[in-house]
């Protein structure tokens, strides 16, 4: 509010010097002539005819509301706000002068004067657009739990509302209050069941919840039907064709998503896994996606040993021991704690026959691994092998 009252404080300064080198004019007729002015969106011109129609000294309020009003039609909200602000101080109760001012405090992202002025309007008359505006501030000052009562503020007066359906969704979803989405957007769907955003929305829970054929379904219906090109269209309707074992349509539809958004590491993961069902060896277009989710992941310790480790583990699925190694090693650098990458080490070792190596890497992951665990036993199991064999091909030589 401080810096609203300035700008009033500016304007209030201003106009007047300004009339008095313009002159006066007819108010009435001003106020006709501006009108056809902004209607051709000649704003300049339109504040020119409205001020230069003001006496020296003079305030008319419907003046000032036509100037104020084209210069927040051109976009200058500061000024546009100062000359809102001077009429909010002489009439508090004008809720149209509100209503802008709660505009252009969310415009330039004063999300605090936003929610004051929101607040106040509310108080007199409850309007969707101007709830769902104090739900995405709250929402920007990441308050989800003030902006949900805002957004069923507005579904209380407007329950068609796909926007404030979508954003209340989005918090709902944070929460995992899945029935909940699913109630909400099911309401929606019996009024129309042609809006993509919604048919994502319950999609992805039902994709959640493990019913894949309502996801495949809704997902279809958007792709075919609705022309919904979209990222999470592709997306959802490819992971839950996977989930299926529908894996003929499985890497169309995940590629497409990769055209369209290639910065997820995860989506070109899932495009790996997939094509390395239909190729018996791991280079022939398998690593080619590896390694664009290996040019687009996040310098996050974790992230990067969970990537490496899944190549790793599909390398030693065709068995590309050479090739699973150099992926492990990669992810014991990125996560140094990540003992299954030591069990995996010493596992390809012994597939290589490497069993000095194999015995070192064993006995490592057994000095800091979990008594009792399956991996565990397994590594005590295959560390008695390794030992043998390694004895039996020391016999050999001698």
């Amino acid at each position: 509010m401080k810096r609203i009252l300035i700008t009033a404080i500016a304007a209030l300064m201003l106009l007047p010097a300004f009339a008095q080198e313009t002159g006066a004019g007819d108010n009435r007729q001003a106020l006709e002539t501006a009108r056809l002015l902004k209607s051709q969106y000649k704003f300049d011109e339109a504040i020119a005819v409205l001020t230069s129609s003001l006496s020296p000294g003079s305030f008319d309020p419907a003046i000032m509301k036509e100037i104020a009003d084209c210069h927040f039609q051109s976009g200058n909200a500061i000024d546009a706000a100062g000359v809102y602000a001077l009429l909010y101080q002489l009439d508090p109760t004008d809720l149209t002068v509100k209503v802008r001012l709660a505009a252009i405090s969310y415009r330039q992202k004063d999300y605090g004067n936003a929610i004051s002025f929101g607040r106040e309007i509310t108080a007199t008359d409850t309007i969707p657009a101007i709830t769902t505006m104090v739900g995405d501030s709250y929402a920007a000052l990441e308050q989800p739990d003030s902006a949900r009562v805002w957004y069923t503020m507005t579904l209380d007066r407007q329950p068609r509302n796909a926007g404030a359906i979508t954003k209340l969704s989005a918090i709902l979803l944070q929460n995992k209050e899945y029935d909940k989405i699913l109630d909400l957007t099911g309401g929606y769907m019996e009024y129309d069941s042609t809006n993509a955003t919604i048919n994502q929305i319950r999609a992805k829970i039902f994709y959640i919840k493990k019913d894949y054929d309502k996801t495949i379904d809704l997902l279809t219906f958007n792709r075919d039907s609705l022309e919904d090109d979209s990222y999470h269209t592709h997306l959802y309707l490819g992971l839950a064709l996977r989930e299926t074992f529908q894996f003929q349509d499985v890497e169309k539809e995940l590629v497409r998503a990769w055209q369209i958004d290639s910065t997820d590491y995860t989506l070109a993961l899932n495009i790996a896994r997939v094509k390395s069902i239909f190729n018996k060896d791991f280079s022939s277009g398998v690593k080619e996606w590896y390694d664009k989710a290996e040019a687009v992941l996040t310098p996050d310790p974790l992230d990067l040993y969970n990537f490496y480790k899944t190549a790793g583990d599909d390398c030693v699925a065709k068995e590309d021991f050479d090739m699973a190694l150099g992926y492990y090693e990669k992810a014991l650098a990125a996560y140094p704690t990540g003992l299954v990458s030591v069990y995996s080490i010493a596992y390809c070792h012994m597939r290589k026959k490497d069993y000095a190596k194999a015995r070192t890497w064993y006995e490592r992951y057994l000095k800091a691994g979990k008594p009792g665990t399956k991996l565990y036993e397994a590594a005590q199991d295959d560390l008695d092998y390794v030992v043998g064999s390694f004895i039996n091909e020391r016999s050999v030589i001698f």
